[in-house]
C-alpha cells in the first residue's frame, strides 16, 4: 500500500507540473506574450548583466522554485507577495482585522475586507455597523527631474469609500457626522508567524471624520475631551490578525509566484542579517528589548520641499516582494543616538521606518531613525540647489526673492554661491561696501545679512567667515578680530593652515591676526533645530567630547535664539540666558542657586548648593532655557544634567574668553 500511494504522490507531482507548463506556456502566447516588444527582453539578450536581464532572470526564478507563501528558512520568515498587483495585495489584505488604538493600547473594533474589496467595521460595544469600500492601488508622486507625475510600481496607497455614514456615530467634541466620506492614504502590509499586519495612515488636508473619530477608541477621546476640552486622535493605526482570519483567497496556503517577485531562496539569502545595514519597517515592540522587523526598498526621486523651496532626495519604502516580519533584538550595547524619537521606539507599536545594522543572530547594532518628509515621504537628504539672479533677485530652485523687498541698498546681484545649508548671496552697494544675504535652505528664509566686503570662510561651513568694514575685520557674529592702519581692506585671506587671518591694505601692507575660533556646536544644533533630522544630529553629536552629557549655551547667537523656546523663568533684568540641551532622552535638569567655597584642601572652589529654582525632563535633542545673570565673578547659579548614569553641573559663569565663545559641552561634575 505505501508503494502505491508513493507512486500516486509521484504521478500526480508530474501531473500538476505538466499542468503548470500549459499554463505558463498559453500565458506566454497570450497578452502578456507581447510584452517582449517593449524591449526588455531584447535588453535582456543583448547586454546579459542590464537590470532587464536581472528582472527577467529573477521571474524565471520565481517560477522555477514555488514555495509555500509562508515559511521560515534559517530562522527567517518569507511571505512571498507580488506588491506590484492591486489584486494580489487585495488577496493578501482580505479577511478580518483587529484595530488597535496605539495611544490607548486598547483593541477597539474589528475590519473585515472582502475578497472584491467590500469593507465593514464595528467598534466594540456598539451595534451599529460601519459599510463600505477600499480599493489598493499604485501610488503617484511628483519627479522633479523629468518634471511629470510618476506612477510608482509598488502598490502602496488605498482609498476608502463610505456611501452612507450612520447618524449613530457622533463625536464628543461636536465634529458634524458628514454623512459620506472618501479617504485616500497609504499602508504597509507584514506578515510575521504568529500574525499579519496592517498599517494604514490617511493623507490629505483638514480631517477625516471616520478615521479621526470611529477609527478611535471612544473612551479616551470621551475622556480628553472633558478632561482637556479637545479630542487627541491617533493618526496612525494598527490592526493585525491570526491566520485563522485571514481571507479565503489566502487558504490553499500554497502560491506560485508571480512574474517579478524572487524567488522563496532568493529573499532568504538576501534577508541574511549583515552589518552593511537594511532598511526596515518596525511594527512592534515585544518586550522592550525586541523588535518586529520588515525589511524595506527604498525608492527615491528628486523633490521639491513646497514649505522651504528646498531640493532634496524624497523616498518611499516597498517590500521587494517578500512581506516576512522578522524578530530582532536590541540591548543597552545597540548604538541608538540617531533615533530622535526614542519614546516612540520603544512604544507598543512604533510604526516607523528605521535602517539598522545588525549581526548573524538578529542582534541589532545599530538603529538610525528615517526622518519622515510629508504626504507619506521620507527626506533622504539634500540635493545642491539651482541658483540664478536677474537683477536684485534671487532666483532659488524656481522661487524668487527680490532684495528690494528687504529695505536695504543693495541695487544688484554680483554672485550667488550655495555653502553648506546656505545660498550666500553678494549684494553690490556701491565699491567698498556689499550686503551678503544668507538664505537658509532648511527654512527658505533669508535669515542673516552681513554688511561689509572680503566675506571669505573655510570649506562650506559660512560659519567660519571673516569679512571688514573699512579698516576692521570681524567675525560671523559681528564681533572685531582687528584693525589695520590704512583706511580700507583690500584683501581677506586664511593663512597658516586656517589659523590665522591676513588682511592687507590698498598699498600691500598685511596685518595678520589669530583666526576666531567659531562655536561649531552652537551652529550644528542650530542645523539640527532647523531641520530635525539624524544627520543633523549627528553632526552636532561629532562635536561632543567623550563623556559629554549634556551642551550649555549662553546669550545664544541671533541664528539660533529665534528657533529656542522662551526662557521658562521670568527676566529679573539683564535679559541674559542660559540654554542647556539633553543629549538623551529622560535627562534630568536643575536650575540650582549655591556659591563657590574654598575648598579645604586649598585647590580651587568647591561648588555648595542651596536650592533648586526649575527642575524639568528633556527628551533628546530638547532644551531648556533660563533668565539669570551671568557674573563677571563668582557664580550663584548652575545648571546641574543627569542623563541616568552620569552626571554635570555648570556653573553659570562668562564662557567666552580668549576664544569669543558662548557655548560648551558638560561632561563632569563641577
Amino acid at each position: 500500500m505505501g508503494n502505491d500511494n508513493s507512486l500516486k504522490r509521484i504521478a500526480s507531482f508530474m501531473l500538476s507540473a505538466l499542468c503548470l507548463t500549459a499554463m505558463l506556456a498559453l500565458v506566454s502566447c497570450g497578452k502578456g506574450g507581447s510584452k517582449p516588444e517593449t524591449g526588455s527582453s531584447a535588453a535582456a539578450e543583448s547586454d546579459p548583466g542590464s537590470p532587464a536581464a536581472a528582472a527577467e532572470a529573477s521571474s524565471a526564478s520565481a517560477v522555477e522554485n514555488p514555495a509555500e507563501e509562508t515559511f521560515s528558512e534559517n530562522g527567517e520568515t518569507v511571505a512571498l507577495l507580488d506588491v506590484t498587483d492591486p489584486d494580489a495585495v487585495m488577496g493578501f489584505a482580505a479577511g478580518r482585522w483587529i484595530m488597535t488604538d496605539i495611544l490607548s493600547g486598547k483593541d477597539i473594533g474589528e475590519l473585515t475586507v472582502g475578497d472584491g474589496g467590500s469593507l465593514s467595521f464595528k467598534r466594540n460595544g456598539t451595534e451599529t455597523g460601519l459599510e463600505g469600500s477600499v480599493a489598493f492601488e499604485h501610488n503617484t508622486h511628483f519627479d522633479e527631474t523629468s518634471g511629470n507625475t510618476v506612477e510608482d510600481p509598488e502598490v502602496t496607497s488605498f482609498t476608502m469609500k463610505f456611501p452612507l455614514i450612520p447618524k449613530e456615530f457622533t463625536a464628543p467634541d461636536g465634529y458634524l457626522n458628514p454623512g459620506s466620506e472618501t479617504v485616500s492614504g497609504l499602508f504597509q502590509v507584514g506578515r510575521g508567524r504568529d500574525e499579519d499586519h496592517l498599517y494604514l495612515t490617511w493623507l490629505g488636508n483638514g480631517d477625516s471624520f471616520v478615521f479621526d473619530r470611529i477609527f478611535q477608541d471612544a473612551e479616551r477621546l470621551e475622556a480628553g475631551y472633558r478632561e482637556k476640552g479637545e479630542c487627541e486622535p491617533q493618526s496612525l493605526w494598527f490592526l493585525h490578525r491570526s491566520s485563522e482570519d485571514r481571507g479565503s483567497s489566502q487558504a490553499a496556503g500554497t502560491e506560485v509566484p508571480a512574474a517579478g517577485v524572487k524567488s522563496a531562496s532568493a529573499v532568504s539569502k538576501a534577508k541574511a542579517p549583515d552589518s552593511s545595514g537594511f532598511y526596515a519597517f518596525c511594527w512592534k515592540d515585544l518586550t522592550g528589548k525586541t523588535l518586529l522587523l520588515e525589511r524595506m526598498e527604498l525608492h527615491d526621486f528628486e523633490s521639491l520641499d513646497e514649505y522651504s523651496n528646498r531640493r532634496y532626495s524624497a523616498g518611499y519604502f516597498a517590500p521587494a516582494g517578500d512581506i516576512g516580519i522578522n524578530e530582532y533584538s536590541f540591548s543597552d550595547t545597540t548604538d541608538t543616538s540617531l533615533v530622535l524619537n526614542m519614546t516612540r521606539l520603544k512604544g507598543e507599536h512604533p510604526l516607523m521606518m528605521l535602517y539598522v545594522k545588525a549581526d548573524g543572530e538578529r542582534r541589532l547594532t545599530s538603529i538610525e531613525e528615517v526622518p519622515a518628509s510629508y504626504y507619506g515621504l521620507y527626506d533622504m537628504g539634500d540635493l545642491p540647489a539651482k541658483l540664478d539672479h536677474r537683477g536684485t533677485v534671487l532666483i532659488y530652485n524656481g522661487g524668487e526673492y527680490d532684495l528690494t523687498d528687504y529695505g536695504l541698498l543693495t541695487n544688484a546681484i554680483t554672485d550667488v554661491k550655495q555653502v553648506g545649508e546656505w545660498i550666500v548671496v553678494d549684494g553690490h552697494v556701491n565699491p567698498h561696501r556689499s550686503l551678503y544675504y544668507l538664505l537658509n535652505t532648511g527654512t527658505g528664509n533669508i535669515e542673516k545679512v552681513i554688511d561689509g566686503v572680503n566675506l571669505t570662510w573655510k570649506g562650506d561651513d559660512i560659519t567660519t567667515a571673516v569679512y571688514s568694514l573699512f579698516n576692521e575685520v570681524y567675525n560671523y557674529k559681528g564681533h572685531l578680530v582687528g584693525i589695520i592702519d590704512g583706511d580700507e581692506v583690500e584683501e581677506l585671506s586664511f593663512t597658516d593652515g586656517g589659523s590665522t587671518v591676513t588682511a592687507k591694505d590698498f598699498e600691500g601692507k598685511a596685518y595678520v591676526f589669530d583666526a576666531p575660533a567659531p562655536d561649531t556646536a552652537m551652529y550644528r544644533y542650530a542645523s539640527f533645530i532647523r531641520n530635525r533630522t539624524p544627520a543633523n544630529w549627528k553632526a552636532f553629536l561629532d562635536e561632543a567630547p567623550e563623556g559629554a552629557v549634556g551642551f550649555v549655551m549662553e546669550n545664544p547667537d541671533e541664528d539660533i535664539a529665534g528657533y529656542l523656546p522662551a526662557p521658562s523663568n521670568e527676566d529679573t533684568g539683564g535679559g541674559e540666558t542660559v540654554y542647556v540641551v539633553a543629549l538623551t532622552d529622560g535627562s534630568e535638569v536643575k536650575l540650582e542657586t549655591g556659591s563657590m567655597d574654598p575648598d579645604p584642601s586649598g585647590n580651587g572652589f568647591t561648588w555648595r548648593y542651596e536650592g533648586t529654582e526649575d527642575e524639568s525632563v528633556l527628551k533628546k535633542g530638547e532644551a531648556r532655557g533660563y533668565y539669570t545673570v551671568i557674573p563677571e565673578g563668582i557664580p550663584s547659579r548652575s545648571v546641574f544634567i543627569s542623563d541616568g548614569e552620569k552626571s554635570g553641573r555648570f556653573q553659570v559663569q562668562p564662557i567666552s574668553g580668549m576664544n569669543d565663545a558662548c557655548s560648551e559641552f558638560v561632561t563632569t561634575v563641577r
